[in-house]
C-alpha cells in the first residue's frame, strides 16, 4: 500500500490583506511547474486563506485558472468561524499532515507572533527558519 502523501503548505493571501477575488489570474510559471513536481513526488499541496468559506469557490476558482492548482484537488483551508487565525489553521492541517514546508508573502504565514511584535528583533530565532522550511515568495496570485 503507497504511504500517504505529506504536505507542503503554501498561502495565497497578500500580507497587505486578503486575495481579491476578482482580477487577474496570473502565476509565477516557475511556482506552478515546482507545485507541479511536488504533486508528482506525492507531496500534498495546502492552501491557507483568511477569506471565509463563502468565498472557498472563487478562491479555487482562480487557482485553478492560474495554473497553481490546476485540477483543483489541493487542500484547502479558509477561515472556519470570525476571528479565527491562520496559526489555528497551521494546527489543524498538522493533525492530518506531516507540514515539511510553508511558503507565503508575509512572516505573519508562518508563525501569527509576527503579527503582535512591538520589537521585531524578539522573533530573531525564528529567523533561522526562513529558507530552511518556511519560504518567503512573492504573493502567488496578482
Amino acid at each position: 500500500m503507497p504511504s500517504a502523501p505529506r504536505c507542503c503548505c503554501s498561502t495565497s493571501i497578500p500580507a497587505a490583506g486578503t486575495l481579491a477575488l476578482e482580477g487577474g489570474t496570473s502565476a509565477d510559471p516557475e511556482l506552478a511547474s515546482a507545485l507541479a513536481d511536488l504533486r508528482l513526488r506525492r507531496v500534498a499541496i495546502g492552501w491557507i486563506t483568511d477569506l471565509a468559506h463563502g468565498d472557498a469557490r472563487a478562491v479555487r476558482a482562480r487557482l485553478r485558472a492560474s495554473g497553481l492548482d490546476p485540477a483543483g484537488q489541493d487542500a484547502f483551508f479558509v477561515r472556519r468561524y470570525p476571528r479565527e487565525s491562520k496559526q489555528e489553521r497551521r494546527r489543524a492541517i498538522g493533525t492530518t499532515h506531516c507540514v515539511l514546508a510553508i511558503a507565503g508573502d508575509g512572516r505573519e504565514d508562518f508563525d501569527d507572533l509576527y503579527q503582535h511584535l512591538r520589537d521585531p528583533a524578539a522573533a530573531a530565532p525564528l529567523e533561522t527558519m526562513l529558507g530552511d522550511g518556511w519560504f518567503l515568495i512573492p504573493n502567488p496570485l496578482d
